[in-house]
């Protein structure tokens, strides 16, 4: 049976400091099953199709033209629905957030001026280790997956 819940999860983060340089991560992980793309699509046993290729105008004229599913159809299709055929591990690890930053030293005469300036680049949803196939073993094809971006920053402090 799928879980609707993570087995288990955390997190693991770090803040690394040397001189000027800072480095900030997140790392997480989750202990979960989940569902292969098959059997969100619709495309399971026991239909000669999968619904998901029908239409509904076009599923109710394929029944009305005489093309019952038999019940042989049906109940390899109800087996199924109700058998772990299509649960997958979909465990995963994510890099979900790195940070990493840079302040530039400034002499005393432009200290007078400008405290100091910080150069910064972050990171969110770089890198996910699992053995899923499918799109995104967060959110499973069911729902967009978290988007990868990167920010460029500078801090001036006056």
């Amino acid at each position: 049976m799928v879980r609707n819940y993570p087995q288990y999860y955390g997190g693991i983060s770090n803040t690394i400091s040397y001189k000027a340089f800072t480095l900030d991560f997140l790392f997480q992980f989750v202990k979960q099953d989940g569902t292969t793309l098959m059997s969100s699509t619709g495309a399971q046993p026991g239909y000669p199709y999968g619904t998901a290729n029908f239409q509904v105008d076009e599923y109710n004229d394929y029944l009305a033209q005489g093309n019952v599913l038999s019940s042989g159809y049906q109940n390899s299709f109800f087996n199924y629905l109700g058998s772990t055929a299509s649960v997958v591990d979909a465990s995963y690890i994510k890099l979900k957030n790195v940070s990493a930053s840079y302040q530039i030293p400034l002499d005393e005469a432009t200290k007078k001026y400008l405290q100091s300036i910080r150069l910064s680049i972050q990171g969110q949803n770089l890198v996910t280790f699992t053995k899923y196939k499918g799109l995104d073993p967060e959110t499973q094809g069911l729902a967009l997956p978290p988007l990868r971006t990167i920010t460029f920053g500078t801090q001036f402090t006056f």
